[in-house]
């Protein structure tokens, strides 16, 4: 019948919908718990597409192949009826299969968020993907390929040089390294929790050769959050590491505290730097004399209720 073929059509485009729809449903709905909102869901997508979408592909075409034998056999001996119930079997196993990895994946992630965790991003190769990219499209194929051959090779020299030395007894070459590390600040410094964390890892592994990157952003806020935060940076002096604090737009009150730690600074030039609170202070003690109001000075003694 014309309505039963129409029928199980419409199974087969809410089947592959459901493949590929299923999964972002589920993280739309965990990235709407919590106050991060839009960029919490971004990287949820992200990690749970890597988990899902690549075994779906692979779900998919196995579960279709079987849908589809199934479907064949079911119709020829017993008609649409135990064809379209095959159907049915199948999306719901599919379904139930990614509900129950979001749900693994969702108490994975809350254990990471207890226990904290650091995600380490190389910068020369960020900037040599985006390098090659551009090459790919503007410089002719022929020099292209000469030139990445040519890399390779003094690539493969470097390395037998390297080796050659060590087994000569002589030490490794240590090159020096430069960790970079962003702090946006709020008038809380709550980033200063996980700044911590980062300087502690850092710290670990860095040594008197390399050099520490702060990119730093904060309007400034609570004095005594943002000595936390100064003294996270200290802990960097105090080993011996040279340490620069990049501008880009505002390091202004506490802000400023922490930049001062820095054994340099470097700004853009329309930055806000300063101290606002000390720009902006009254000198009361000049002005309310003419109100008959006396300060103790230096002395800090107490004076008279009735005094004149």
């Amino acid at each position: 019948m014309l309505w039963l073929k129409a029928f199980h059509l419409i199974a087969v485009v809410c089947w592959f919908a459901g493949i590929f729809y299923l999964p972002r449903l589920f993280v739309y709905h965990a990235s709407t718990e919590d106050s991060a909102g839009s960029e919490r869901f971004k990287i949820m997508e992200r990690k749970l597409y890597r988990g899902i979408m690549t075994p779906a592909a692979v779900v998919a075409v196995l579960l279709g192949v079987i849908l589809l034998m199934n479907g064949l056999h079911a119709y020829k001996t017993q008609g649409w009826m135990h064809a379209k119930l095959a159907l049915v079997v199948l999306l719901i196993a599919y379904h139930t299969m990614c509900y129950l990895y979001y749900k693994a994946f969702q108490r994975d992630e809350n254990k990471k968020s207890e226990k904290g965790h650091i995600e380490v991003v190389s910068l020369n190769e960020s900037i040599a993907v985006m390098t090659d990219t551009l090459a790919d499209v503007i410089v002719p194929a022929s020099t292209r390929k000469a030139g990445l051959k040519a890399e390779k090779k003094a690539k493969k020299t470097e390395q037998k040089t390297e080796k050659k030395a060590l087994k000569g007894g002589a030490d490794p070459v240590v090159k020096k390294r430069v960790f970079v590390l962003d702090f946006h600040g709020d008038i809380r410094a709550s980033a200063v929790a996980s700044f911590r964390e980062e300087i502690t890892t850092v710290l670990a592994q860095a040594s008197s050769s390399d050099e520490i990157v702060v990119r730093l952003e904060s309007g400034g806020g609570m004095v005594p959050s943002y000595g936390l935060a100064a003294s996270q940076l200290d802990r960097i002096k105090k080993k011996g590491i040279p340490l620069t604090i990049c501008i880009d737009k505002v390091a202004a009150s506490g802000g400023y505290m922490m930049a001062c730690v820095a054994d340099q600074i470097l700004a853009a030039p329309f930055a806000v730097i300063g101290s606002i609170g000390v720009v902006a202070q009254i000198r009361w003690e000049r002005n309310s004399s003419g109100i008959g109001q006396h300060f103790s000075e230096t002395s800090r003694k107490l004076i008279p209720a009735f005094s004149t």
